[in-house]
């Protein structure tokens, strides 16, 4: 039911804000953990594109503080947004810290599929932190389809394309273009809107780039 509300309300906020916080409660009242996450996820996505970010972080910490009883995954999630959220607001020690933690935690899991979601993670840090350089050479190898992109804020087919953005060979911007459309497709017939705005914002600023040059 908990997912069904969610995808007819139709980016209503505060309708969408009530469902995820009856199901936080529910979810932590039969101690039902994985329902647990998933509220917790959604309300950090949901504050995160309201720009709400203290409440937002408050959820996706509390995601990765509590790593060793939370899905993986969830948990995983929760220390990436926590990273790029301590960064993006100016406080790169606390974002240091946590992207250490989070290698050694997921390290640790030994679970292959993290460790490939991990790589992704790093390119886009690198990114964001105006590291090309470094960035296209992690990007190297990187398996970047490793999950399928529904997550509400971090999808590492994005930070592919961002990569190829940077690069500017003939073979880059076909690789760029076939890549959005196909991206864009997938949202579409998924009706995944977020993803959907994702892509678009940035073809546009890949089209405002190749104007101005």
């Amino acid at each position: 039911k908990f997912t069904r509300e969610i995808t007819t309300e139709n980016f209503d906020f505060e309708k969408l804000e009530v469902v995820a916080k009856r199901a936080l409660k529910l979810s932590k009242q039969i101690k039902l953990q994985e329902s647990i996450d998933l509220s917790n996820y959604f309300l950090g996505s949901l504050y995160f594109h309201q720009n709400e970010f203290k409440k937002s972080l408050k959820h996706f910490t509390t995601l990765y503080e509590n790593r060793y009883d939370n899905r993986l995954i969830y948990a995983v999630l929760g220390g990436f947004m926590t990273c790029f959220m301590y960064y993006d607001k100016g406080d790169y020690k606390k974002s240091r810290m946590t992207s250490s933690s989070l290698m050694h935690f997921i390290n640790n899991s030994k679970i292959e599929l993290l460790n490939e979601y991990k790589r992704a993670f790093q390119v886009e840090m690198a990114l964001r932190m105006h590291e090309n350089t470094r960035a296209i050479e992690l990007d190297k190898g990187v398996d970047y389809k490793i999950y399928p992109p529904f997550w509400f804020v971090f999808v590492p087919q994005l930070t592919s394309i961002k990569v190829l953005m940077k690069l500017s060979s003939r073979r880059s911007k076909h690789l760029v273009e076939q890549k959005m459309s196909d991206l864009l497709v997938f949202a579409r017939e998924s009706h995944n809107v977020n993803l959907e705005i994702h892509i678009l914002i940035l073809k546009g600023l890949y089209l405002w780039n190749i104007n101005k040059k």
